[in-house]
């Protein structure tokens, strides 16, 4: 249960069309968060959850006969916090990441290409599921 404190929050900044970004909103909306978009007044907002740093990163684990890539770890480390209207931290910086292994192949590479973007997308959801119960332990 997200306590009331942080049942209205402000993202900031604010990337709508962020990947990572629509995965959190929906994810906090289902868990009963009111997203505000742009805090007009400090009663309007309770909570800013600030995304400070937002990085994918791939590193090569397997080669295959032929020397060529074919298995990659991807990571996702993403660095937050939630403060209050008055600047007061509610969760201090955070770090949170996450890791899934795809698995290369330079002979199909539009359903590698497909691949690729489904493990991303649930990197988000394992991410914006730790934020989550990051918030629920409040």
């Amino acid at each position: 249960m997200i306590p009331p404190e942080l049942q209205r929050l402000h993202i900031s900044p604010e990337e709508p069309f962020n990947p990572f970004q629509k995965q959190l909103r929906l994810t906090l909306k289902n868990n009963g968060v009111q997203i505000v978009n742009g805090c007009v007044s400090d009663s309007q907002c309770i909570a800013t959850l600030t995304l400070l740093q937002t990085q994918i990163t791939e590193r090569t684990i397997a080669f295959g006969i032929d020397g060529q890539n074919n298995r990659v770890m991807l990571q996702l480390t993403i660095l937050y916090q939630i403060s209050t209207a008055s600047s007061n931290d509610l969760i201090p910086p955070t770090t949170i990441q996450v890791e899934r292994e795809l698995n290369i192949n330079p002979n199909a590479v539009l359903g590698t290409n497909t691949e690729r973007e489904r493990v991303l997308r649930d990197l988000y959801i394992d991410a914006t599921s730790q934020i989550i119960r990051n918030l629920s332990s409040q």
